[in-house]
């Protein structure tokens, strides 16, 4: 099967890469894959990295069609995979059936829904992220063309790996600093957590990212106003071993107040055998499987603080057969090959 990916992402957002895990599941099943990101940006400079071949293009508008149609016409493919939707205008001017990814939670309404409409004819299959993505194209697609595929993560990076004992067990929050990504309300519910925690088992919260729309010192400000400096670590930087760092944590917690569709970090903790507390925003509670950790979305600040409490204490006590465990699990149903096996049931 020859597989196009069109992908006109400008920035490392989670649907460029989910467009990079799509090509390189499927290149990894023996399909031949070519990826055509937006000339410049960082989803060529990744897929070059990956050795995926490709093809930049220095635009996603009607200009474009010539060229498309003349590497077409050298090469068909069998299908073209769009990302987006000046991609999938160009998609439908080129041989192949064609594949329309959507990894943003869908407006309704009339209007919305006229334009989905429109934009989703002559398209052969829908790919989504999540089941509530699949759910908010009701109506507009045919059920018999909609298809979950769920991110898949590269294992070789995300494993799990033996780590030493920190001296207080971590609660672990990886990602960029970004109101959305809900750390101050953490903070508002660890203090439940550590509200008479005096004894052994107190726990660190540890809070990893790089500035995105919340400053290293506006979060700092944060800590220093809930008189929390003792309780939490701030290492705004990026990581270089990031599977290390999951696998020594206590305890992932995504607490996004929002986003999520595609839910990256949260998988990873899970590969690396890290149980996790999540939100409930977007996607993250289809990640969770038995074991995997708990869900806090519709809980009060008590029985959030409850759930924390116990997922914390569970995972630094529980042994690394467990933890090998819930890794393998999540290596079953969140890893590349998982995904492209996935995806060739999608593109039959």
């Amino acid at each position: 099967m020859r597989v196009w990916h069109l992908s006109s992402n400008r920035w490392n957002s989670a649907i460029t890469e989910y467009a990079l895990s799509a090509a390189r599941a499927l290149a990894g099943r023996g399909h031949e894959t070519m990826f055509l990101p937006l000339a410049g940006s960082p989803a060529e400079e990744r897929a070059k990295g990956y050795q995926l071949p490709t093809t930049p293009l220095p635009s996603f508008g009607l200009g474009a069609l010539g060229g498309l149609k003349r590497l077409a016409a050298k090469d068909p493919p069998d299908w073209v995979v769009a990302y987006g939707g000046p991609e999938t205008l160009l998609a439908k001017w080129l041989p192949g059936r064609k594949a329309r990814f959507r990894g943003q939670v869908v407006p309704r309404g009339l209007f919305p829904d006229l334009k989905h409409k429109i934009g989703l004819a002559g398209i052969d299959r829908v790919l989504a992220p999540s089941a509530g993505i699949v759910q908010g194209l009701t109506g507009l697609v045919a059920d018999a063309k909609l298809s979950v595929v769920t991110l898949g993560i590269d294992t070789g990076t995300y494993h799990r790996t033996r780590a030493a004992s920190a001296p207080r067990p971590e609660l672990v929050v990886l990602g960029r600093l970004d109101p959305v990504k809900g750390h101050a309300a953490l903070l508002d519910l660890m203090g439940h957590v550590w509200q008479g925690w005096d004894g052994p088992g107190r726990p660190l919260l540890h809070i990893v990212g790089e500035p995105a729309n919340l400053s290293e010192a506006e979060l700092r400000a944060l800590v220093a106003a809930k008189k929390r400096q003792d309780d939490v670590r701030l290492t705004v930087a990026r990581v270089a071993d990031v599977a290390g760092l999951m696998s020594s944590a206590a305890l992932g917690v995504v607490p996004s107040l929002g986003s999520e569709i595609i839910c990256r970090v949260a998988e990873e903790f899970l590969l690396c055998g890290t149980p996790i507390v999540v939100s409930g925003a977007g996607s993250l509670n289809e990640v969770l499987f038995e074991g995997a950790g708990a869900s806090y979305a519709g809980c009060s600040a008590d029985e959030t603080a409850g759930i924390l409490r116990k997922w914390a204490m569970r995972g630094a006590t529980e042994g690394e057969g467990k933890k090998e465990a819930r890794a393998a699990t999540a290596k079953g149903l969140f890893s590349l090959e998982a995904m492209g096996l996935a995806l060739e049931g999608a593109l039959r």
